[in-house]
């Protein structure tokens, strides 16, 4: 082999990244946040898997596992070098299609941050898809104007979504925009969906909120929620007026299936309060956050400890804080 050959032999495997993106507001109009989750990835075959239990990583996105069996050869695995997460909230109120719109922009920015030939944003929304692929290109022809005369609806959004295309595209990066189903189990939407409910959420509180975060591949699906071992039973107990709380004191409880019938006698109930030397800070976050809700009323509260230690839900707690947490009905003290 000629030194030339063992140079080609050796080059670095070509990179890209791939980001799925989503944005919203509650209500439409109404605050809003945006989100992203993706990956940036080498060509090079996987040496091992990616940590993720059902999916791959290929380079048009996550696929489930159950269905690269039947897709073979309809697609290329990758090997990830970093993942992707971040969220914004907004100032004002904005409708879905801007949240949309920024969530796109802010995928292709940060996507102009790293060396890379291509670049692939999987969104649900037809909207962001369609305008990029076709409408911008006679708008721009005609000065950001429709063929009536008048700019098109959110025209700044469009400006600078198309802005940061072509920063990318005058590099000679291969950009590239494609739909995906919203809310039809597919990870990266489900996940960037998350992200933009917590900027949602930030907004709703009048937050600012605009970060992204880049994790290392290795382990980034391995979560230690390190729950300590006092906690073992299944529910807490509180009391919604801080008087009655102390920071690392709990009350625990087994009671059965039945979340509504506390007193119910069952042969496997129990009952404990324990006192940790150092507070759980997320147990600690979620309860005061509760008792801020509650406005000091006098109520009790009962926390599902199953599935708030759930590896997913208690990430999100430890990273973005109250943040994660949803107040479904504004009438009913639950969170979710």
């Amino acid at each position: 082999m000629s030194e030339a050959e063992k140079a080609e032999s050796v080059k670095t495997p070509p990179k890209g990244i791939m980001i799925y993106s989503d944005g919203g507001a509650r209500p439409n109009p109404g605050p809003g946040g945006w989100g992203i989750h993706g990956y940036m990835f080498s060509l090079e075959p996987p040496k091992k898997g990616a940590g993720e239990s059902d999916n791959i990583l290929t380079s048009r996105g996550y696929m489930l596992k159950s269905m690269a069996v039947t897709q073979a050869g309809k697609y290329t695995e990758v090997t990830p070098i970093h993942y992707i997460d971040g969220h914004g909230s907004f100032s004002e109120d904005v409708t879905n299609n801007v949240a949309e719109l920024a969530a796109a922009t802010n995928a292709l920015q940060h996507a102009a941050d790293y060396d890379v030939q291509s670049v692939l944003v999987l969104t649900d929304s037809e909207y962001t898809r369609k305008g990029l692929e076709s409408w911008v290109n006679g708008w721009q022809r005609n000065n950001w104007l429709k063929a009536d005369g008048f700019p098109p609806a959110n025209v700044e959004y469009w400006k600078r979504l198309v802005e940061a295309r072509d920063v990318l595209k005058n590099r000679g990066v291969d950009v590239r925009i494609a739909w995906v189903r919203g809310h039809d189990d597919d990870l990266g939407n489900e996940m960037a969906d998350k992200l933009a409910t917590i900027g949602v959420m930030a907004s709703q509180r009048k937050e600012a909120r605009s970060q992204i975060n880049t994790t290392t591949a290795e382990g980034y699906w391995k979560y230690d929620s390190e729950r300590n071992p006092m906690i073992s039973h299944r529910r807490m107990y509180f009391n919604t007026q801080t008087i009655y709380n102390k920071p690392g004191e709990y009350y625990l409880g087994e009671h059965g299936k039945d979340d509504e019938l506390l007193g119910k006698r069952i042969s496997d109930g129990a009952f404990a309060v324990i006192k940790l030397a150092e507070p759980d800070s997320v147990l600690e976050m979620v309860r005061a956050h509760q008792i801020k809700i509650a406005g000091e009323t006098d109520s009790i509260v009962m926390a599902l400890l199953d599935q708030l230690y759930k590896p997913d839900r208690h990430r999100e707690l430890s990273n973005y804080g109250t943040f994660a947490i949803e107040q479904p009905n504004p009438y009913r003290l639950d969170l979710a």
